[in-house]
């Protein structure tokens, strides 16, 4: 296929499609098979899979992080089914929504956000200083604040099992225990100094 590349699958992810599915285009061909609907873990190996990866380096965690952002965008847009619209002669088209997400859109944009959101506070040290900075003004700059310290986000069962999935992808420790990430252990940054 013109245009496409080979990226090796990073170690420890499984074949997500393994003999006899081969994703959403088609049927494998033979009597019998059918596709298997995507699960929300088959959807975030699509975001490993697709980053820059090379043998024996684990992903960059910033990568990982915008990639998370940049799904939940699609996925929002997707499930809302943004349109351009024009409002009004000589105005530029604005995006419309056209659709009503349903419970199921609701409950995988949680899903993802859950995920995205505890990953970038256990990440919070492997990121780029200007990307700690940003985070920080989100949780203590009462201009920009997005979250509270005292917030926290509880995972369920499968939430917790893709974040592990990215953290061993890209090699941050997570206590497969620890269900709960509080914004508190993001510390205040002001003007380049850590302030706990």
């Amino acid at each position: 296929m013109k245009g496409a590349e080979f990226r090796p699958r990073p170690i420890g992810l499984p074949n997500l499609f393994p003999d006899g599915v081969r994703g959403s285009s088609g049927t494998t061909g033979e009597p019998g098979r059918r596709i298997l609907p995507a699960t929300p873990e088959t959807r975030f190996h699509r975001i490993l899979n697709g980053l820059p990866w090379s043998e024996g380096k684990p992903l960059d965690p910033f990568n990982v992080s915008d990639a998370l952002m940049t799904y939940q965008d699609q996925v929002s847009a997707r499930a809302r089914k943004l349109t351009p619209q024009i409002l009004l002669p000589g105005e530029p088209a604005r995006l419309v929504e056209t659709r009503t997400p349903t419970q199921e859109d609701q409950a995988f944009l949680a899903t993802i956000q859950h995920v995205r959101q505890a990953f970038d506070i256990l990440a919070f040290s492997y990121f780029p200083p200007n990307y700690q900075q940003a985070l920080s003004e989100e949780v203590h700059d009462p201009q920009t604040h997005i979250h509270q310290p005292e917030e926290s986000i509880r995972l369920t069962n499968a939430e917790k099992a893709i974040l592990h999935q990215f953290t061993a992808v890209v090699g941050i420790p997570d206590d497969p225990e620890q269900f709960t990430y509080s914004y508190a252990s993001i510390p205040r940054i002001i003007k380049g100094s850590v302030r706990r």
